[in-house]
């Protein structure tokens, strides 16, 4: 019915326009439409009857964007709603769960207070036990390194009272008593954890610098230089690093013990699992949230972008529709 063409209204384009050039936009001619309307008896009704041919005419032209925009928001708002519903739940059910629970209550799925060592599980009580003589063994190893050390030193006031020296080597399984208890000190099962793995570590390092000094002091086969220089004496290191790795080892089988007999302590309690995956949970949908509130005020900005184009049309064809009436009536003068 009405041809497509360029004029002078308030439709947008979509194409970018040089600078310095007027805004022409492409838009519905109702050229022939005004021109038959200007004979209509009833101003009023001449005005009206263009905003609608204005407004059908603007929706042929782009009202199927404005549609699915504006469905698009819809649908979008019922998932801002969705989810912002969601993340309430699941605030409210975070709020109401517990952030540490028993470890006894999470390993064996029981709420008694006290576990049994017969309700323990059959590795764990394997471990515990094995871990706990290869302690004892190790840390009666220390005092025995230490106490021979000692009565070989050639000093009259061990070789008199013996008991001085048994006394004095028992620094070393105290020692690895108060690494291992130092442990306890720490709130979080997050810290404990954390110190485990660097005494761990650490024992790491001082076995590999054991290792070193021993083969150089026993050498047996091989070549006894591994260090430059000559007349090295590692024996004093050797017996250092023999009496550190004797302790942490020690340490390290306890924390070991330690941590299997952590799982069915009374008093010893971890991260609830559900309250941390309630704050997963609760973290994904607040970006989820914002990323569907972010899309949901992009497609608000669009529609009322279309809607206010829309109006514009329809104000710029009854702005054209008065000027040529006032030209027609200036025309032809209609007084008495």
């Amino acid at each position: 019915m009405h041809e497509l063409k360029v004029i002078n209204t308030a439709l947008p384009s979509g194409k970018r326009r040089k600078p310095g050039r007027p805004k022409r936009e492409v838009g519905p001619d109702l050229s022939g439409f005004l021109q038959r309307i200007l004979h209509h008896p009833n101003s009023q009704e001449a005005i009206e009857a263009v905003k609608d041919q204005a407004g059908l005419a603007w929706d042929r032209l782009s009202g199927a964007e404005l549609i699915t925009v504006t469905q698009e928001a819809e649908a979008v708002e019922d998932e801002v709603t969705n989810a912002k519903r969601d993340l309430d739940e699941l605030e409210i059910s975070q709020r109401a769960t517990s952030r540490t629970i028993p470890a006894s209550q999470f390993h064996t799925g029981k709420d008694e207070a006290v576990v049994s060592f017969s309700d323990w599980d059959g590795r764990d009580r394997f471990y515990y036990l094995l871990f706990g003589l290869l302690t004892v063994a190790c840390m009666a190893m220390g005092w025995s390194n230490l106490y021979v050390n000692l009565m070989a030193s050639g000093e009259p006031v061990f070789i008199e009272n013996f008991w001085l020296a048994a006394a004095l080597a028992a620094i070393s399984p105290l020692a690895a008593v108060a690494v291992e208890r130092l442990s306890h000190l720490f709130v979080t099962d997050r810290a404990r954890q954390r110190y485990t793995k660097a005494i761990f570590g650490l024992t790491v390092i001082v076995l590999a610098a054991w290792s070193v000094l021993f083969v150089h002091e026993y050498p047996g086969v091989t070549s006894p230089v591994l260090f430059a220089g000559e007349g090295f004496d590692a024996a004093p290191f050797l017996t250092w690093a023999q009496i550190a790795l004797e302790i942490l080892v020690a340490s390290c089988l306890w924390l070991a013990a330690d941590q299997i007999h952590s799982k069915y302590a009374p008093g010893w309690v971890i991260e609830n699992p559900e309250f941390r995956e309630q704050g997963e949970a609760i973290t994904a949908l607040r970006a989820r949230l914002g990323a569907l509130r972010q899309r949901y005020g992009a497609l608000i900005g669009r529609r009322a972008v279309l809607e206010a184009d829309r109006q514009a049309f329809i104000n710029a064809q009854v702005a054209e529709f008065q000027a040529r009436k006032a030209r027609f009536h200036a025309q032809f003068d209609f007084s008495d």
